[in-house]
């Protein structure tokens, strides 16, 4: 390892990956790898029988149901009965998969309690799960053993920070962001934390990446798929080889739009269920937004964990309105 490389980033010795902007940070990938925090998968790979089409996020990728593709009962309805579903309902044979990091199993655990336990439409539950192993482990006694988690939950649309970022070229949508669409959407998020808060869950990582926009419709999907992907190859700035253990080349993730519906509540890594008198710092949540008063401070700590969370949520709903951050010194990372 090279001295910048141990000072810096791994991403210093590569060209950039993706387009650049804030939204995807390439050094964080590369370490990701690197570590075997994550997999290496391709598009048009298939895993657990899903073939991976495009990708959506950091470790997400739009996948679609083998079991309602055309030609299964779906297709087989009426034109009548067709012409009832909506156009949310028309796209759920839509999937997303996610690759976990490993090593932070609770966001799988969530999802099963959640999956048992929360009937909410506005909270994203999980349809199915899977293990896959690391893509060398055939190959290189270094890495068997080392296996990684998937989760396949209903697609949704675009999260709410990519909406709002100014670094993103993203297209057009036929529904506008209207100032009542806003208000709907708010209304939705304070719902979907009370549902979780119902049944004993902190969400623990409130901020406007972790909630979704409405799906599209099955045409905006198809049309995504009809372009091309803009892909990479991960080249080192010395001409040296890509070491196998890191991608060799990688996809965009791509801004696929969102329809007319409701919002998702999504991603449960920092979830958790606590314990009546116990207390909690801000440890126990996600760095990246100002915490609350109560645990500002070495040492502070709250036995009103829902209460806190209620901080998290009024950022999330400043920001919902109009995209701008509550504190102008805060650096926003999510």
């Amino acid at each position: 390892m090279t001295k910048a490389a141990s000072k810096g980033y791994l991403c210093d010795l590569y060209k950039q990956l993706t387009h650049g902007g804030n939204y995807w940070r390439d050094q964080y990938l590369l370490e990701c790898w690197d570590q075997c925090v994550q997999p290496v998968v391709y598009r048009n790979n298939c895993y657990h029988g899903l073939k991976l089409l495009r990708r959506l996020g950091d470790w997400c990728w739009l996948t679609q149901d083998p079991k309602t593709k055309y030609g299964s009962p779906l297709a087989s309805l009426s034109r009548s009965r067709s012409a009832q579903l909506t156009s949310s309902l028309l796209a759920r044979d839509y999937l997303t998969v996610k690759f976990l990091s490993r090593g932070q199993e609770n966001d799988l655990q969530m999802s099963i309690f959640l999956k048992q336990n929360c009937r909410s439409p506005l909270v994203s539950t999980m349809r199915d799960c899977f293990t896959i192993p690391h893509h060398l482990a055939r190959t290189g006694s270094k890495y068997q053993g080392i296996t990684f988690d998937a989760i396949v939950y209903a697609t949704t649309g675009t999260d709410l920070r990519r909406k709002s970022s100014i670094c993103e070229q993203l297209k057009a949508s036929a529904v506008p962001l209207s100032m009542d669409r806003r208000r709907r959407y708010i209304q939705q998020i304070v719902q979907a934390v009370s549902e979780l808060h119902r049944i004993g869950v902190v969400h623990g990582d409130l901020h406007p990446r972790n909630f979704t926009l409405p799906p599209p419709t099955r045409k905006d999907n198809e049309h995504v798929l009809a372009k091309p992907p803009l892909e990479y190859d991960v080249v080192r700035l010395d001409g040296e080889p890509t070491p196998a253990h890191l991608p060799q080349r990688v996809s965009e993730p791509e801004d696929i739009g969102f329809g007319d519906g409701d919002i998702k509540l999504i991603d449960f890594g920092y979830a958790f269920r606590p314990i009546d008198g116990e207390a909690y710092s801000r440890d126990a949540f996600a760095r990246g937004t100002p915490s609350p008063p109560e645990l500002l401070g070495t040492g502070r700590k709250t036995t009103k964990p829902f209460k806190a969370e209620s901080w998290y949520l009024g950022q999330l709903i400043f920001r919902s309105r109009g995209w701008l951050a509550y504190f102008p010194a805060t650096s926003w990372v999510y």
